[in-house]
């Protein structure tokens, strides 16, 4: 299995000169030759020359975040946007997948517009959230037109406290998921 960097994406191939006799001895040659200069860009450009040569691995499902504890996520889904009269609504679904009781979670979201720049930031309140519980959070984003939202990021957990006290790992416990265009992402 040959592992090759193309564009930001590892790549992932048996056989790194496609499936033809001819190509493969060239193609074969060039890459020993590529190899033994240590050369790792030229994987790079022989992926990109040969068609065929690189091609994209399914990326695997992302494996839940899990807090430093080995403990149970906080999975946070976009779920939609809708338009009301002078605001956009956000709809956010929570699924609480841990035996605590969050009595206090705020997340400090930042919002970009569609043509990538931070347009606004904003503290919404997510608990109370129930034991193994999914909660769906809607708030309204003031004097904001639904079609200029881009994405949100989740930039901090500004407060986060269950039953017995605070909790130091709120951020690495949180998953995001989003539906429809507009992403949430951490």
């Amino acid at each position: 299995m040959v592992e090759v960097w193309l564009f930001g994406r590892s790549v992932q191939r048996a056989d790194p000169c496609g499936g033809f006799a001819r190509r493969r001895r060239t193609c074969g040659r060039f890459l020993e030759r590529a190899a033994a200069a240590g050369c790792g860009a030229v994987m790079l450009a022989a992926s990109a020359v040969s068609p065929g040569l690189a091609q994209d691995k399914e990326p695997a499902a992302k494996p839940a975040m899990e807090a430093a504890d080995g403990g149970p996520t906080l999975n946070v889904e976009l779920n939609t946007i809708e338009q009301q009269e002078d605001a956009c609504r956000v709809y956010l679904v929570v699924k609480n997948e841990s035996e605590d009781r969050f009595t206090d979670l705020e997340m400090e979201l930042i919002l970009f517009d569609k043509q990538g720049f931070v347009s606004r930031r904003y503290a919404v309140q997510i608990a109370p959230l129930q034991p193994n519980k999914t909660r769906v959070r809607p708030f309204d984003l003031p004097e904001l037109d639904c079609q200029t939202v881009g994405q949100f990021l989740i930039n901090d957990v500004t407060k986060c406290a269950i039953e017995a006290g605070e909790k130091p790992d709120c951020l690495r416990r949180i998953q995001t998921e989003s539906k429809g265009e507009v992403h949430l992402f951490m």
